[in-house]
């Protein structure tokens, strides 16, 4: 382990220990605290290597003008941007600059492989190739992919942190691909690193990238509202398993009751309407319901749920979708821009966004 390594493991280790006392009444301690240290680590290692691929493929392609190093170089901020998120969630740059300039890293591995890999591409385009490749198979073996004929545990310390997982498992996918296109340049590509059994298995499948476009999934979970009508809103539910949608919209009469009505709880022309269904893509078609005939805190009467109308739940990115909705009955339609009410969980969402080469 290098000097670079174990500088950051030692920082993490003592703030660490030193947090039972310091987070006595805190209620919200760093989330580094969550995750396991060698995790932490790992999650700045990734950072380091997706800066080393963006820079060898940058250096690639200016000297050889090649399509698929330009391509390749011009992917990896997002998936920088991906692990970026990471480490500010988990607040792992608390414990020193994740830099992003070019040719920059945290750990010493990655400068020296930088001007090994970068001298040896610049002989040839064939040795451009290998080198970049070499890169993608550090990353599977890394990631724990080497034989993709086996359901990879890509980030086997995560064990409990599903958005890590999701990350790394996305990345790994990411490998394969490209270097399976990196592969296709060479006549006869052997392994550099991995197994040539598993390169073999690796290039034997047609690799496609992942779904482009943005897409409904749990990090979308979340308390939404228009701010033009701030005091109604959305509690939205995603659940990925059943690509189902569960959204609760708390809204009020279309007019105002006469003043002599009154209401024990709340006002009387406050109204909860629920609305189900499930998506595809970015997109939810739902079944507006209402709750009518439940009392406060009471199992009888049972309240009946009664089909209103429908709803539409578009999302457009992480943070913004709106809402469309059909009530019959009532003669109302209409559409409702919608944000999230507070911007914390907008992460979660991001980490599952497929990254695309």
């Amino acid at each position: 382990m290098n000097k670079v390594s174990i500088i950051l493991i030692s920082a993490l280790s003592l703030f660490l220990c030193a947090q039972p006392t310091a987070l006595i009444g805190n209620p919200d301690p760093p989330r580094t605290t969550w995750i396991d240290l060698y995790v932490a680590f790992q999650v700045v290692w990734m950072h380091d290597q997706e800066r080393l691929a963006m820079d060898l493929n940058q250096v690639f392609s200016d000297k050889w003008g090649e399509p698929l190093f330009a391509s390749l170089a011009a992917s990896k901020p997002q998936y920088m941007d991906k692990l970026m998120y990471l480490i500010d969630w988990y607040e792992i740059s608390a414990f020193g600059e994740i830099s992003n300039e070019p040719r920059v890293y945290t750990d010493e591995r990655h400068a020296a492989a930088f001007a090994e890999l970068s001298a040896r591409g610049v002989r040839s385009v064939e040795d451009a190739y290998l080198a970049a490749a070499y890169v993608e198979e550090w990353n599977i073996l890394e990631y724990g992919g080497g034989n993709p004929e086996v359901e990879a545990d890509a980030c086997d310390y995560c064990e409990g942190i599903q958005l890590l997982t999701d990350a790394f498992k996305d990345l790994l996918s990411v490998a394969y691909f490209n270097l399976a296109k990196l592969a296709s340049q060479v006549d006869d590509y052997s392994a550099q690193i991995l197994s040539q059994a598993d390169v073999d298995a690796i290039l034997a499948q047609a690799w496609q990238p992942p779904e482009i476009g943005f897409f409904i999934n749990g990090g979308l979970t979340d308390v939404w509202y228009d701010p033009a009508t701030s005091g109604q809103g959305f509690f939205i539910a995603v659940y990925e398993k059943s690509a189902t949608v569960f959204l609760s919209w708390l809204t009020y009469d279309t007019d105002l009751p006469d003043p002599g009505v009154s209401a024990h709880l709340g006002a009387a022309c406050q109204r909860w309407l629920t609305a189900q269904g499930h998506y595809d893509g970015a997109l939810a078609d739902l079944v507006i319901y209402s709750a009518n005939g439940g009392v406060f805190d009471a199992s009888q009467p049972v309240p009946v749920l009664e089909p209103v109308g429908f709803m539409t739940l578009q999302f457009d990115d992480c943070n913004s979708g709106t809402v469309s909705y059909n009530l019959p009955g009532l003669g109302e339609s209409g559409s409702i821009p919608i944000q999230r009410l507070a911007a914390d969980n907008a992460v979660v969402c991001k980490v599952k966004i497929p990254v695309v080469p």
